[in-house]
């Protein structure tokens, strides 16, 4: 079965440089329409499209980016509360002028060009631009559905091995409608190591997504896409690739905790150090440990030398 290619989805994201030699004009969201165009301080960094209506409970995020970084202070979010919220022209103004709220400091706004220059949020299609100094060059528009229908991703494990520079990031997704399931992996730079896009037309599947990378923090984004090709959820996960278990240590801490017995060793990810259990009568606290109670926990905890010895 061919893919489509999910990058083209109706909710488009595009970046457009900006000019960082031009000076933004202190007229901020006021522009000139002498020539039938945007001044050249100004740039089209993005498009709301709507072409659905949505339901109550859902909501509409526009994630602001520089490159591939979030930028929180000037993205936006609206929720679907009303009836007349749901069409879609009326929840794409309704976006436009949340996203002029949230950056009313700056200079950005969403609308279309009036007759008199100004950038007016309308019931349809509404572009958004920046000027210079918002830093900002691109808008990603996701649609989020209400939690009754959200897609919902089980089994992430917090530490995934790495061998050789090879990973391996495996876990199931839930649905109540058939999707694209797209799972990329992130390196600590923002930069996609693995991904792999997946048709889950069956209520539960399991997924596997392959990588190279280094060990380090990594995200993962996983994103939901409508046979429709819209994007319905997308949910982010922050996990740690580690070295893979190996003749040197037994499990990765704190895995298997009830497991550990004399003689198993674990590599903490905290300290990348390998500690081994100490034999009885104190192997019991090798198994003791939660996030209210981590006085044992190997390296880290206050009595844990009690408990473990470093290898």
């Amino acid at each position: 079965m061919n893919l489509p290619d999910v990058r083209n989805r109706p909710f488009g994201f595009f970046s457009i440089p900006t000019l960082s030699c031009l000076l933004y004009l202190a007229i901020a969201f006021q522009v000139s329409t002498a020539y039938g165009a945007l001044p050249p301080e100004w740039e089209q960094i993005g498009e709301i499209r709507p072409q659905s209506d949505l339901d109550i409970g859902d909501q509409v995020r526009a994630l602001a980016l520089t490159n591939s970084t979030i930028r929180e202070k000037h993205s936006a979010i609206i929720s679907i509360t009303e009836d007349s919220d749901r069409r879609s022209g009326n929840w794409s103004r309704k976006l436009a002028q949340r996203i002029n709220a949230v950056n009313s400091g700056f200079p950005i706004r969403a609308g279309q060009l009036s007759a008199s220059g100004s950038i007016q949020p309308v019931a349809g299609t509404n572009a958004i631009y920046a000027g210079p100094e918002a830093v900002v060059n691109g808008f990603e528009l996701i649609v989020v559905r209400a939690p009754d229908r959200a897609v919902k991703p089980q089994g992430i494990q917090p530490f995934y091995g790495i061998d050789e520079g090879k990973t391996s990031v495996g876990f199931t997704v839930t649905t109540d409608r058939p999707i694209y399931m797209t799972a990329t992996l992130l390196n600590q730079r923002g930069v996609s190591v693995g991904s792999t896009t997946e048709w889950v037309d069956t209520r539960t599947k399991s997924i596997s997504l392959d990588a190279r990378s280094a060990p380090g923090t990594h995200t993962l984004k996983l994103q939901a896409v409508h046979d429709s090709l819209w994007v319905i959820d997308e949910k982010r996960f922050v996990v740690e690739v580690i070295p893979a278990a190996g003749e040197r240590y037994d499990f990765i801490f704190p895995a298997a905790l009830s497991g550990y017995r004399s003689g198993t060793r674990v590599l903490q990810p905290k300290t990348g150090d390998i500690y081994e259990c100490r034999p009885f009568p104190r192997e019991g606290w090798c198994r003791s440990y939660s996030h209210n109670d981590s006085q044992y926990e190997p390296g880290i905890g206050e009595a844990w030398q009690e408990a473990w010895i470093r290898r």
